[in-house]
């Protein structure tokens, strides 16, 4: 069995055994958008995913509707666009958890390099350059247990590219892991 089918055949795996707190978490977060929020509680977004091809990343809303569509980083005063319980949603990562339909219907892998936004550009072509590209994207990532938010472009590619380099189920369970632990201590997380 080839790599790729043996990955997502663990990602599904990982997915069936955490299913119930998944679907339970899901179903909560979605109630108290709806209530406090209100429609639409998906945000859906265009990201660049395998081989530089578009597919549309489904995440909680946490910002107000019609916020821009660009990097958080490139908002100006970026904190009037963010709901408050969107703030919680990405101080938690619970925002990212849609991204397991994603998963299941084989856009993105558990762990893999984040998807870039189109306008990315720098990112985008770095990563197709690298052959970063040729993998699939991820709901977490070696980058984001390494600093997130912290990291220059230089050394997200870098944690990207050994995460490709050495990937294995093995290392994909240690990433999760610490992509937890990460989480639970709200660790480089800058908005």
């Amino acid at each position: 069995m080839n790599w790729c089918l043996r990955k997502y055949f663990f990602d599904i795996f990982i997915i069936l055994i955490f299913s119930p707190f998944i679907f339970s978490v899901l179903t909560l977060v979605a109630f108290f958008l709806m209530l406090f929020e209100g429609r639409p509680i998906i945000f859906k977004s265009q990201r660049v995913g395998v081989n530089q091809k578009l597919f549309t990343i489904y995440k909680f809303r946490t910002m107000v509707v019609g916020a821009p569509v660009i990097e958080t980083d490139m908002m100006d005063n970026q904190s009037t666009y963010i709901t408050k319980l969107g703030r919680f949603l990405r101080m938690t990562s619970l925002d990212e958890l849609p991204q397991i339909f994603n998963v299941i219907i084989g856009q993105m892998s558990l762990v893999g390099p984040r998807p870039a936004l189109q306008s990315q550009h720098d990112l985008n072509k770095s990563r197709l350059d690298l052959g970063i590209s040729l993998h699939k994207p991820g709901i977490t990532g070696l980058a984001q247990i390494k600093g997130r938010d912290t990291l220059s472009l230089n050394d997200k590619l870098s944690y990207d590219r050994l995460y490709c380099c050495k990937q294995s189920l093995r290392y994909d369970v240690s990433i999760i892991i610490s992509s937890i632990i990460k989480v639970l201590r709200r660790s480089n997380i800058s908005h």
